[in-house]
């Protein structure tokens, strides 16, 4: 039987910005532009597009919630790029699927200062964008894996590994053996992953010694809902792999499984969680 393995795709459609040159009006009564003589540039080195593109695969996850229910699509989001080059005004211009909607908005959100903002008359000045993500979900096997790795940068590379890592440990939880329901962590509609990855706190030593990588751990979420067992399975940093079962160990309670009608202990195993310098 032929093991098929779940490639996450998040694909960035093209700058998108209204073909018109009127302005709109900020919050603070300042003209936001639609298109100026010198549009913003995300990175001065890059082409704002392609820059975006790397910066939005390289922290965009799908969402479990959108995972578990196979879903996919478009998002559209609008923002503002102001004169200091700061990214504010980030709204959902056309919805998707309501996870994708919460994904795209929070890495847009988190989206560092544009490196050259845009000018007009010589004058730095706000321009507005409507940037559409396309969140794709295919199936691939192991070598078609390794020929979409083969053609990717470093870093593509392991945003994709990651991503398959994470897809595995999301869909293997769905059901675990021995139970007729999966557990469900009601505490954020996008996961324990999510929850525990918003809970972190890096550490000092590891920051100042550029530590990142994926830490994964496992443990038990007992028949009333609370997590038991946590450890690290897959080791990165001493003080990276503490924060890790700090935060697992103080997670609250989960929707049991069941079987027969009856809550059940389950075991989650190897569950990814990465930490990332910015």
């Amino acid at each position: 039987m032929r093991c098929l393995y779940p490639i996450l795709l998040v694909i960035i459609g093209l700058l998108n910005t209204s073909p018109t040159r009127a302005q709109q009006t900020s919050p603070a009564s300042e003209p936001v532009y639609v298109a100026v003589e010198k549009m913003p540039r995300f990175k001065a080195t890059d082409s704002t597009t392609v820059a975006l593109m790397k910066y939005l695969t390289g922290n965009m996850r799908y969402p479990v919630a959108a995972l578990q229910s196979k879903a996919t699509g478009k998002v559209y989001i609008g923002f503002v790029v102001n004169k200091e080059g700061t990214v504010e005004q980030v709204k959902v211009v056309k919805k998707s699927h309501w996870a994708l909607d919460k994904e795209a908005l929070r890495v847009v959100k988190e989206m560092p200062r544009w490196e050259v903002p845009g000018q007009q008359l010589g004058q730095p000045v706000s321009v507005s964008f409507t940037v559409p993500i396309t969140f794709n979900m295919s199936i691939a096997t192991p070598a078609q894996v390794q020929a979409i790795m083969a053609d990717r940068s470093q870093q593509a590379q392991a945003t994709v590994a990651t991503q398959l890592t994470e897809a595995r440990a999301q869909l293997a939880a769905d059901t675990a053996p021995g139970a007729d329901t999966a557990p469900v962590f009601p505490a954020d509609p996008l996961g324990a992953i999510n929850y525990i990855s918003k809970h972190l706190q890096y550490p000092l030593d590891a920051r100042r010694g550029r530590k990142e990588g994926v830490v994964m751990v496992a443990f038990t979420v007992q028949a009333d809902g609370a997590v038991s067992g946590a450890r690290v399975t897959k080791s990165l940093f001493p003080s990276l792999d503490a924060e890790v079962l700090r935060v697992v160990n103080s997670m609250p309670p989960w929707n049991p499984a069941t079987h027969d009608g009856k809550p059940v202990a389950t075991p989650l195993g190897d569950i990814p969680i990465t930490f990332r310098l910015r």
